[in-house]
């Protein structure tokens, strides 16, 4: 895919529809799957993590829209929050759940829904309460990576360490 010839409109919705699609992998829920306060691996996601960019075929392209805000914290309780706006435009997209973490994959249950979310938001596949997601996850000292496996190979979300 020649990501060069999508207009930064579409390649942004593109993208969020990649993470999105790469976040909904289904699943089995099961109690082994929730998180526990006591910090094992999943303290290797705490903080905020901003997206900057990804990864595909090898090399690092900046995020395309630089006016996509995208966010994904992940809380010391085993709850986190993901969340995406637009510079200079109204409106967000906003989701709470509980997530943890193997050292390896990344499982995360959407708990709660913003009630104020931007009209599209609804039609997001990561805005759905009780979904479950699958992730393949690795950090990289301030850098956290998101690997969604494409026909021909990964395409990586790439995240930075905020707070």
């Amino acid at each position: 895919m020649d990501f060069r010839k999508l207009s930064v409109f579409n390649f942004s919705h593109i993208m969020i529809s990649v993470l999105t699609a790469f976040f909904l992998l289904p699943t089995q829920y099961t109690k082994a799957h929730q998180s526990s306060p006591s910090g094992g691996s999943e303290s290797l996601l705490w903080g905020k993590w901003k997206y900057i960019g990804f990864i595909y075929k090898g090399h690092f392209q900046k995020r395309p829209n630089p006016n996509l805000i995208l966010t994904f914290e992940f809380l010391k309780d085993g709850n986190d929050i993901l969340r995406w706006s637009y510079l200079n435009e109204k409106g967000f997209c906003e989701r709470k759940g509980e997530y943890s973490y193997n050292g390896t994959h990344l499982t995360d249950k959407i708990i709660w829904v913003n009630p104020e979310n931007a009209i599209g938001c609804q039609k997001d596949p990561d805005m759905i309460k009780d979904r479950i997601q699958i992730t393949p996850v690795r950090r990289l000292k301030d850098r956290l990576h998101l690997e969604i496996p494409l026909s021909d190979e990964a395409f990586i979300y790439v995240l930075t360490l905020v707070e």
